[in-house]
C-alpha cells in the first residue's frame, strides 16, 4: 500500500468517526493541561535545586588552588551543600518524570483506545489500557536505557567526530524506538507479541515507515507554528494548538494505525 493510499483511508476515517475525534481531542486537551501544569509544579524547585549546585560548584571552583583543579569533582563529592542541592535536582525531576508517565496512562490510554475503534469497534477499554500499560512501561524502559548509555558516552567521550557519531547513533536509536512503539500500540487490537511486533515493523517497512514520516513531518509542523507565536501571541498560539495541532495529531495517530493494519 503506497502513502497516498494510508493517507486517503486515515482522511476518509477522520471524516467519519467525528464522535470520537472529538472526544479524542478533549482527553489530549486534558492531557497536555496537565503536562503544564506538572511543568509549573516542578519548574521553581528544579531551577533553585540547579541555581544552588551551580554556586556551590562555582564557590568550590573559584577557591581551589590551580595544583587540586584535577581533584575538583573528588572535593565537591564532600561538599554537603553541593550534594544536597544535586539530590533536590535529582529528585524534583524524577517526580516530575513519573507524574508525566502517571498522567501518559492515564490519558493516552483513552486516546488510543478511541482511535483504535476505528478499526476494532468492539475493542474493551479495560483491554486497551492493560495493553497499553504494559507497552508503555517497557518503552520507558527502553528510551530511559537509551537515555542513560547516551549520557554516559558524552560524558567519557572528548573527540568531537565521536560526539557526533554518538549522537547520529542515538538520534537513528530513538527514531526506531518510536517506530517500534506507535506500531505496538497499533497493534493492541491483536493477539500480539513483541516478536510479532518487531517482525510485522522490519517486513512491511515499506509501508509503514513512509507513514511514519509522513507523521513525524507533520508533527513537527504542527508543533512548531504555536511555539513560533507563544511569545509573541500567546493566545493565538493556544487556539492554533486547539484547532490544527490536536486535530493533526489525532489523523497522525489514525494513519500509523491504518498503515499497520493494511498489512495484518
Amino acid at each position: 500500500m503506497t502513502l497516498s493510499t494510508t493517507l486517503s483511508k486515515a482522511f476518509q476515517a477522520f471524516k467519519t468517526n467525528k464522535k470520537y475525534l472529538l472526544l479524542t481531542m478533549l482527553v489530549e486537551i486534558l492531557f497536555f493541561a496537565t503536562i503544564i501544569v506538572l511543568q509549573f509544579i516542578y519548574f521553581e524547585p528544579s531551577m533553585d535545586a540547579a541555581t544552588r549546585a551551580a554556586m556551590e560548584m562555582s564557590t568550590t571552583m573559584e577557591q581551589l588552588p590551580e595544583e587540586e583543579m584535577l581533584n575538583a569533582e573528588t572535593i565537591l563529592l564532600q561538599n554537603e551543600e553541593f550534594i544536597n542541592a544535586f539530590h533536590d535536582l535529582l529528585k524534583y525531576i524524577a517526580y516530575f518524570f513519573l507524574s508525566a508517565f502517571a498522567a501518559w496512562i492515564i490519558y493516552r490510554g483513552p486516546i488510543w483506545h478511541l482511535s483504535l475503534k476505528t478499526i476494532y469497534p468492539k475493542m474493551p477499554i479495560t483491554t486497551t489500557y492493560l495493553k497499553f500499560t504494559i507497552l508503555s512501561l517497557f518503552w520507558a524502559i527502553i528510551l530511559t536505557i537509551l537515555f542513560i548509555t547516551y549520557t554516559t558516552t558524552q560524558g567519557m567521550t572528548v573527540m568531537q567526530t565521536l560526539t557526533t557519531t554518538s549522537t547520529i547513533i542515538s538520534i537513528a536509536l530513538l527514531l526506531a524506538i518510536i517506530y517500534f512503539m506507535q506500531t505496538s500500540f497499533s497493534l493492541i487490537p491483536s493477539q500480539q507479541t513483541f516478536k510479532n511486533t518487531f517482525i510485522l515493523g522490519v517486513k512491511h517497512a515499506r509501508t509503514i515507515i513512509p507513514a511514519f514520516i509522513f507523521n513525524l513531518i507533520l508533527t513537527a509542523i504542527v508543533f512548531a507554528i504555536p511555539i513560533y507565536f507563544i511569545k509573541t501571541n500567546p493566545l493565538l498560539s493556544l487556539g492554533i494548538i486547539v484547532i490544527l495541532t490536536i486535530p493533526a495529531l489525532a489523523f497522525a495517530r489514525l494513519h500509523i494505525i491504518i498503515a499497520t493494519w493494511s498489512k495484518r
